[in-house]
């Protein structure tokens, strides 16, 4: 079976990165090389590129349009103060970092803790968002570098994401989110 690999080239402008600001991305910058989602992650700085780019993860239905307005509000969602404007964004059930399958309930108390604990929080992608096929969904990955601040502490730092989507009945949703932190700055 042929599995779609989508490759998307983040640049930032210089003033974007300044002011922690979330680019916005447009379909026509995602292009696609085939290859097996076991390298994935192994690819996650491949610069070919394949002009004649497929628009759908074919086996999942899964616009690419659909993909990057996920981890565009992925990033963009989580700035906010208001933890339930998230939740639009997971399945009914989630694999949750090391705890397992978890319920919405438990995420949303999950994001309010996190909130809670750094009140003011940005985030920026910083590479390219890797996705293919897999048996639950598509595996989507990427790079971004964060900033999470209160009054008497700051962190800064760059981490790796892994999210599962699939199409959901009120579209495309998180039925897994993985992750760790590379570098702390």
């Amino acid at each position: 079976m042929l599995l779609v690999v989508f490759i998307l080239q983040m640049r930032q402008r210089p003033s974007e990165e300044a002011n922690g600001a979330v680019r916005q991305v447009r379909s026509s910058e995602v292009v696609s090389t085939p290859g097996p989602a076991s390298n994935a992650t192994d690819r996650k700085h491949d610069t070919q590129y394949d002009a004649s780019s497929t628009a759908l993860v074919e086996t999942a239905q899964i616009e690419k349009a659909e993909i990057i307005t996920t981890v565009d509000q992925y990033l963009q969602l989580q700035t906010g103060d208001d933890p339930t404007v998230v939740m639009s964004l997971y399945g009914e059930s989630v694999d949750f970092y090391d705890k397992g399958y978890v319920t919405k309930d438990f995420i949303l108390q999950d994001k309010r803790e996190y909130f809670s604990r750094w009140p003011k929080r940005s985030y920026d992608l910083a590479s390219t968002i890797i996705t293919s096929s897999s048996t639950s969904g598509v595996l989507v990955s990427f790079e971004y570098t964060y900033h999470l601040n209160r009054g008497d502490a700051s962190r800064r730092g760059r981490a790796f994401c892994e999210l599962i989507v699939q199409k959901l009945p009120d579209g495309v949703g998180i039925v897994s989110e993985k992750g760790k932190v590379i570098k702390r700055f």
